[in-house]
């Protein structure tokens, strides 16, 4: 591991990757018959989080691996990456707080009738539990509040164990600190992979074992940084590595098509892991539409786009059934075209939500907390 606090090199594709991932989710997570959801990729967006694991891994030793050596170091990478994350997760936990606040009105002075009781699934030990970034770490067994803050939790936590992983190695290893380290991470995805599978028998997890899913793709996208690091500085064609990755993305999506919940989750995580490979390898001269603005932009969204999104698609199911009174049997609508049209106008507001937020709670809070941690 080398010293040093140059900034990592900025890799785009993979910044448009998570862009991709990001709106993904928000279609998979779409409740009415359309043909975005009857999609095999789409249907199959609950492994994008995976990919965000893994990505994350990645990432996060790209960036901050080679900056971290004392304690002190720990503590400024730990207040940058809450700034990063925490702002926005207390805004839409704040934003359903109000939903439920909603809920309890309209049902106490008989306004309407709804499906849901206030403040069921949402009661107030979850909502503390979420306040304090606990509420994925095994205590409850489905996602309540915000569904899509359990793998933030999760991600924040893990971000403590590879920090402190880090730091240790770096203290007690002296010239072998890196090998401590991939150690380290090669053992907790290994027991991550061993769990998950032993648990759920894919990936799926999203509240009592959730914790497994996490470790097994942050690590392995730590060991595949190590991959990275061995192989970037090889010679390779750029049309080599464009059509490696159009060949691999291609097979990538084909299964993601046709799989279903189960063991072969795993085999997605493996995709996953030579799709951000080959990506990363190509940082020089990237292919054009990895590096168009408007992937880039929504790649920045990403986070926003995920947070945001269960708020809209909240919207949308009280616009249905208490606005329109669509009748909810299963699917909202038998006509996946008008469901296209929803879908298309969702998205539209879960985009312009998300530049927003990004602009107003994330990008702030992510600058102050770096102007503290630098102090």
């Amino acid at each position: 591991m080398r010293d040093g606090s140059e900034p990592a090199k900025f890799l785009p594709a993979l910044e448009s990757l998570r862009g991709i991932a990001a709106l993904t989710v928000a279609l998979y997570h779409i409740s009415w018959r359309s043909h975005f959801s009857s999609w095999g990729f789409v249907r199959n967006g609950y492994l994008m989080v995976d990919f965000f694991f893994i990505l994350s891994g990645f990432v996060i030793c790209h960036s901050y691996g080679r900056r971290m050596a004392r304690l002190p170091d720990l503590g400024r990478f730990l207040f940058a990456r809450f700034g990063r994350l925490y702002p926005l997760h207390l805004a839409t936990l704040l934003g359903f707080l109000v939903i439920e606040i909603a809920k309890w009105a309209v049902v106490r002075f008989h306004v309407v009738q709804i499906a849901s009781a206030p403040f069921a699934a949402n009661d107030v030990g979850s909502f503390v539990a979420s306040l304090l970034l606990i509420q994925g770490l095994g205590m409850y067994r489905e996602p309540s509040w915000n569904g899509s803050s359990w793998s933030i939790s999760v991600e924040f936590w893990i971000y403590v164990l590879f920090g402190g992983l880090v730091v240790a190695a770096r203290r007690f290893s002296g010239g072998a600190a890196w090998k401590m380290v991939q150690a380290g991470a090669a053992m907790l995805a290994l027991f991550g992979l061993a769990m998950a599978w032993r648990t759920e028998g894919a990936l799926t997890a999203t509240g009592r074992f959730a914790i497994f899913r996490g470790l097994l793709g942050f690590f392995s996208g730590v060991l595949l940084w190590q991959v990275y690091a061995a192989l970037r500085n090889l010679k390779t064609e750029r049309r080599e590595l464009a059509l490696a990755l159009a060949g691999v993305g291609l097979v990538t999506v084909l299964f993601l098509s046709l799989k279903s919940p189960g063991p072969s989750d795993f085999i997605c995580a493996v995709l996953f892991a030579a799709v951000i490979l080959l990506a990363a390898l190509g940082e020089g001269d990237p292919p054009r539409l990895m590096r168009d603005r408007r992937l880039l932009m929504l790649g920045a969204f990403s986070y926003s786009i995920y947070m945001v999104h269960p708020l809209i698609l909240w919207g949308f199911e009280f616009g249905l059934q208490y606005v329109l009174r669509v009748r909810r049997e299963g699917v909202y609508l038998t006509n996946p075209w008008m469901g296209d049209l929803l879908a298309l106008l969702y998205v539209a507001m879960v985009l312009a939500a998300a530049r927003v937020t990004f602009w107003r709670i994330e990008e702030p809070g992510r600058l102050w907390a770096k102007r503290i941690a630098a102090k």
